[in-house]
C-alpha cells in the first residue's frame, strides 16, 4: 500500500510549476541539481528518436510541458518515452491524470537516477546456497509504469506526492520504502536488499 497523505495532489504537480522566484528555494535547487546530475549528450538513431517523440508528446501536452520537465524527458530511452506519449494519450488535456503522468515520468526518472549501494543475491539452481554481491546502482522506477497506469487518479497522485517528497530529499531508506511500496502493489518479491 503507498503511504504519506498529502496534502493536497495538486500541491506536488503544481510545485513542478513553480515560477522562477521559487526556483531560488533550496528544494527547488535540489532538484535542479538532480536534473543537471543526469544531463548527458543523446546521439545518433535515439536522438532522433527521442526528437521525434518529445515533438508528438509536446503537441499532445502543450504548455504542461515545463523546461526542467522537457530536460528531464530528453534523457529518458525512447521505449519508455513511447510509453509515456502512449500513456499521455489517454488522458483529456485538462485532467489531473494528465499532470500525474509528466510527474511520474519526470521524478521516477531523476530517482532511478540516484545510486544506491544494494545486496543482490541469487539461487543457482545448481547449488543450495545463494551468491550474495553488493554493488551501488539506481532503482529503475520505470517497471512500474504499467502498474500505475491502473492506479486510481487518488492513488496515482499520492504516488507522485511521496515521489517528489522523496525527490526533494532523497535518502536510501524513504527511496527504498517506495520502491518496496511498488513492489508490493506488484505480488512479487526481487530479492533486492539494501545495505548501508
Amino acid at each position: 500500500m503507498i503511504k504519506g497523505n498529502p496534502p493536497s495532489g495538486d500541491q506536488s504537480v503544481s510545485s513542478a510549476r513553480q515560477t522562477s522566484s521559487a526556483n531560488s528555494s533550496p528544494i527547488q535547487n535540489g532538484i535542479e541539481h538532480h536534473i543537471q546530475s543526469i544531463q548527458h549528450e543523446v546521439t545518433g538513431e535515439r536522438a532522433k528518436k527521442v526528437v521525434e517523440i518529445m515533438g508528438l508528446i509536446k503537441a499532445h501536452v502543450k504548455e504542461k510541458m515545463t523546461a526542467n520537465y522537457e530536460k528531464v524527458f530528453r534523457q529518458i530511452h525512447p521505449d519508455r518515452l513511447n510509453r509515456a506519449l502512449k500513456m499521455l494519450k489517454t488522458t483529456k488535456k485538462k485532467s489531473k491524470r494528465m499532470d500525474y503522468y509528466l510527474e511520474w515520468f519526470f521524478s521516477s526518472t531523476l530517482l532511478s537516477k540516484i545510486e544506491l549501494k544494494v545486496e543482490h543475491w541469487q539461487v543457482s539452481s545448481q547449488a543450495n546456497q545463494g551468491i550474495t554481491g553488493v554493488y551501488t546502482a539506481g532503482i529503475d522506477f520505470s517497471r512500474y509504469d504499467q502498474i500505475i497506469r491502473d492506479f486510481p487518479d487518488a492513488k496515482l497522485g499520492k504516488v507522485v506526492t511521496v515521489a517528489r517528497r522523496i525527490l526533494q530529499t532523497p535518502t536510501k531508506d524513504t527511496i527504498q520504502k517506495l520502491g518496496q511500496s511498488l513492489i508490493s502493489e506488484t505480488g512479487f518479491d526481487e530479492h533486492l536488499y539494501f545495505t548501508d
